[in-house]
């Protein structure tokens, strides 16, 4: 801009100067008679030439003008788009989290280093990694849910806060983006269920997408995203708690009633459990210890957790129907329970089935047989010492006579002498 005004005013100032030297040498040549005319033509060409000069000035002036507010505008364009973008972002009705994993990413580097290939298995030795790791996180950004879910007052506080934030369901999303980026996936999805911090139980979908570098996955730029589906969920939960079957199931029965649908992910079993709201008042359902993980029961609570979930996992992969298991269950007192759980399974695909489950509570059942067995030993105990025999016999009558179809002489003192002696041959009856 300021190059061309100068030139144009250097050639106005050149094309004046030319036209004054003429003049005077005209006026120096000229006849006599022509001296009054050639005397004035000097201040003539000088008033014509400021006039041409304030002209080309004022134009010059206009276009420049015109030129800086042109360059003014995309900025101030890309300034009102940017706002109307955050306006956008801040406002949308779901939350959105930007994050930075180049620390987890390094972390990944260093496993692989050490010759680890599985992190689900490995991850299952280091159950402290994944809190740990979370500490790596960085937050870039966050819009105005995402602040209020987590529940910080501004985005600065949570981008400072963030790393040690491992409220439900931060903690689980976590283990979930830590396995899907060990193997590579750029966009994933998943459904998740916990206790919000007032013990309300919620759900939310997560979808996470991976930024791109030069065609590699770039950690510092993962975008997460989470949609409350609560009120869908107990829209779908109602219709189905408002069948018959299941109310007159459930009323005034001592039973915890469960569905789970299975997915198969990166070679493991991904479980996601239901319980219907009628049975939120049940014993059973207050022996459950892993509620606000998606589940029912853990280790700690469960000492054969872990024979259970093979049980589980291999009537799954061998499309069996169903499968039938009692276990032991230790309440948060420390009082054993004896449940009996019957499942039906459902494959809806390759890799993915229904389950519908009914625990009933056996403790009074497990408890008389073991004082059944318990009186049974203590009475093989007292013939041991006896002298004397006990035989028992299940006889029917058949017509004019009778059949004894079972004859049972249990081992006692006096017993045991006359096998001895040989009057009771090893094993008679």
């Amino acid at each position: 801009m300021f190059s061309c005004k100068g030139v144009c005013l250097v050639w106005t100032t050149v094309w004046l100067g030319a036209l004054t030297v003429v003049s005077a040498a005209s006026e120096q040549a000229g006849p006599p008679w022509r001296t009054e005319a050639v005397i004035t033509l000097p201040g003539y060409v000088g008033l014509v030439g400021a006039a041409c000069a304030l002209v080309v000035l004022g134009f010059l002036w206009w276009w420049n003008r015109s030129l800086q507010r042109k360059l003014r505008q995309p900025a101030l364009d890309f300034s009102l788009g940017e706002a109307r973008y955050r306006a956008l972002f801040d406002n949308t009705p779901v939350q959105i989290l930007e994050e930075d994993f180049t620390g987890v990413g390094e972390a990944f580097a260093r496993l692989r280093t050490e010759g680890v290939s599985d992190l689900f298995t490995f991850l299952a030795g280091h159950p402290h990694l994944p809190s740990e790791w979370l500490g790596l996180v960085r937050l870039a950004s966050a819009n105005r849910p995402a602040i209020a879910a987590a529940g910080f007052a501004t985005e600065a506080e949570m981008t400072a806060r963030f790393p040690q934030h491992v409220a439900a369901p931060y903690l689980e999303i976590f283990s979930n983006q830590l396995t899907a980026l060990w193997v590579g996936r750029r966009n994933f999805e998943d459904e998740f269920r916990y206790l919000d911090p007032q013990g309300q139980e919620r759900a939310c979908l997560m979808q996470c997408q991976v930024g791109e570098r030069a065609g590699e996955p770039d950690f510092s730029r993962i975008v997460l995203v989470l949609l409350d589906v609560t009120t869908a969920k107990r829209t779908t939960t109602a219709q189905m708690e408002n069948q018959d079957l299941l109310r007159r199931i459930l009323a005034g029965a001592n039973i915890l009633l469960w569905w789970a649908q299975v997915r198969r992910e990166y070679g493991h079993l991904a479980w996601k459990m239901n319980v219907p709201s009628q049975s939120f008042d049940s014993p059973l359902f207050k022996l459950a210890t892993a509620l606000d993980r998606g589940g029912l029961w853990d280790s700690e609570h469960v000492p054969e957790l872990a024979q259970l979930t093979v049980r589980s996992e291999q009537a799954l992969l061998t499309d069996s129907p169903g499968y039938q298991q009692e276990y032991q269950v230790i309440s948060q007192e420390g009082t054993s329970h004896w449940v009996s759980e019957e499942v039906g399974i459902r494959r809806l695909g390759t890799n993915e089935w229904s389950l519908v489950g009914v625990i009933t509570d056996v403790t009074a059942q497990h408890k008389a047989e073991e004082a059944r067995q318990a009186s049974e030993e203590q009475l093989q105990q007292i013939l041991a010492r006896a002298d004397c025999m006990l035989w028992r016999a299940n006889v029917v009558r058949q017509g004019a006579g009778t059949l004894w179809r079972s004859f049972d002489l249990p081992t006692s003192g006096l017993h045991t002498r006359l096998q001895n002696v040989g009057v009771i041959a090893g094993g008679q009856r």
